[in-house]
């Protein structure tokens, strides 16, 4: 997949707010009509970009959003499977320093709240 490395001040991609720094393309507008096709190249998704545009006045583009999880996530498996009694000083740290981060950049609130959902209860109990 081909990663966003910055969304440019002033373009469309800014003014829907649905793009971010770090979301990856996975697929473009067809050429002509409402197919999807899949990209793994910068070159791939550049070409479609640009025959698109020169046949219609938009293009759609598939995002991922990935979420990387903190040591915390680690630390929580092994809780779950009874390794170890509760998170590290370290490990809780790590949860609430990326939860904080979630709520600034998390478009998809649900999505956070899923995280708090499966994590809080466990943090709660065993600390």
């Amino acid at each position: 997949w081909v990663e966003v490395e910055a969304v440019e001040a002033g373009g469309s991609a800014e003014a829907s707010g649905l793009v971010c720094s770090g979301d990856s393309v996975v697929a473009t507008s067809a050429s002509v009509g409402d197919a999807m096709w899949p990209h793994r190249t910068l070159e791939g998704v550049s070409s479609a970009i640009s025959t698109r545009l020169f046949t219609s006045p938009s293009v759609t583009l598939r995002l991922v959003r990935t979420m990387r999880l903190g040591p915390w996530a680690a630390e929580l498996v092994d809780v779950a499977h009874g390794k170890r009694r509760g998170l590290s000083p370290e490990g809780r740290a790590s949860y609430r320093l990326q939860r904080r981060g979630a709520r600034e950049w998390l478009e998809d609130r649900r999505a956070a709240e899923a995280v708090r959902e499966v994590c809080a209860p466990a943090i709660a109990k065993f600390g």
